[in-house]
C-alpha cells in the first residue's frame, strides 16, 4: 500500500480557442505535484510524492457468491459536481477500504494462452454465466469444482479527465480489478484466488 502527498492549487492559464479565436482564461483545481506550470497541463506525479503506508484499518467484510458479487460490480451509480467540476462512478455497496470476501465452487475453468489469462464461473452464477478474467494459467493448481475464496478491496481512484484534464474523475472500484495507471479494468492478480 502506498501513500500519496500531494496539495490542491488554483490554476489560472490563458487559452485560445481554436475554433473561434477567442481568448480565454482557464481557472480550475489540480494537484501540485501532477500539474506541469510551464506547459499548463497534467503530468505523472513524481515517484517522491509516494511512500509506503501501512493499511489502514479496514471498516467492514463483506462475505459473498459469485451472483452477489456481480450485483454489486453491476450497480454503481454516476452524478456530477458542475461546481467541483468532478464526475463521480461508485459501487452502490461498500465503501473506500472494505473488503469483499467472495467464496463460490469453480463451475468452469479454463486458460487463454493468447492473453495469458484465466477465465472463471462459478455455481452460483449459473444462469448468467459471468466470469472473473485472473492473470496467468490457474487450470494447474485448481479444477472444476473446487471451493476458492478471492479477497478483494474497496478503492477511489481519482485522476484527471483525460479528455478534459479541467475536470476530476473519482471512481469507487475494486482495487484487484482496476489499472489506477490506466484507469480500467484489468485482469485479476492470481496470488489472491485460494482454495478453501
Amino acid at each position: 500500500m502506498v501513500k500519496l502527498t500531494v496539495h490542491i492549487i488554483n490554476v489560472t492559464f490563458p487559452y485560445q480557442n481554436p475554433y473561434t479565436g477567442e481568448n480565454w482564461t482557464i481557472k480550475y483545481e489540480t494537484f501540485d505535484k501532477g500539474w506541469d506550470k510551464e506547459n499548463n497541463t497534467v503530468k505523472p506525479f513524481p515517484q517522491g510524492c509516494m511512500t509506503h503506508a501501512e493499511p489502514e484499518e479496514e471498516t467492514e467484510s463483506m462475505t459473498m457468491t459469485m451472483e452477489e458479487f456481480v450485483d454489486i460490480l453491476s450497480n454503481s451509480t454516476t452524478s456530477i459536481d458542475n461546481a467541483t467540476k468532478c464526475e463521480y462512478v461508485n459501487l452502490t455497496s461498500g465503501d473506500s477500504g472494505d473488503i469483499i470476501i467472495l467464496r463460490d465452487q469453480i463451475r468452469i475453468l479454463s486458460y487463454n494462452s493468447s492473453y495469458n489469462y484465466t477465465r472463471m464461473a462459478f455455481v452460483s452464477d449459473l444462469n448468467n454465466s459471468h466470469y472473473l478474467f485472473i492473470g496467468g494459467d490457474l487450470t494447474k493448481n485448481f479444477a472444476d469444482g473446487d471451493n476458492v475464496e478471492i479477497k478483494f478491496h474497496v478503492m477511489t481512484d481519482v485522476f484527471a479527465d483525460p479528455n478534459n484534464p479541467s475536470w476530476t474523475v473519482s471512481v469507487k472500484t475494486i482495487e484487484e480489478m482496476w489499472d489506477t495507471t490506466i484507469h480500467r479494468f484489468t485482469s485479476i492478480p492470481p496470488d489472491i484466488v485460494k482454495k478453501v
